[in-house]
This record gives structure tokens, sequence and C-alpha cells, in this order.
């Protein structure tokens, strides 16, 4: 399964939360046919889709302790 990664930034005051699923074989194929070998978590299409979930699943509870909307 694709890893998930989170990268948390914080400037100033404001922090920025940044979250994607790293290439596996399925993105690997997916790059070659013209898409970027890294994707949002957001929902949306069947690329990553399991891993995608997990991410959003992991993050979304820190996101509503932040007081922030949900990745949906």
């Amino acid at each position: 399964m694709a890893p998930a990664f989170l990268e948390i930034r914080q400037e100033g005051g404001n922090v920025t939360l940044e979250a994607w699923v790293k290439a596996d074989a399925l993105l690997i194929v997916s790059f070659l046919a013209g898409q970027k070998p890294e994707m949002a978590i957001g929902a949306g299409g069947l690329t990553a889709a399991v891993p995608r979930r997990r991410a959003r699943d992991a993050i979304n509870p820190l996101l509503e302790r932040l007081g922030q909307p949900p990745v949906v």
C-alpha cells in the first residue's frame, strides 16, 4: 500500500499542513500516463483510493482539533 506523508510548516503565525500519498506501483503507472507520482489525499477517483482514505482518516482529527475544516 502506498505510504502517506504529512508535512507541517510554521511561518510566523501561519501553520501549513500538507498531506500526500507517495508513489507505489499503481501511481507509477498513472505517472507514466501523465499524472504526478504524488497525489493529494482528497477524495476523487479510484487511483490510490484506499491509501488516500486512510490518510484522511488519520489527518482529519488533527484538523478538527486545530479548528480547521476536514479534507473530504
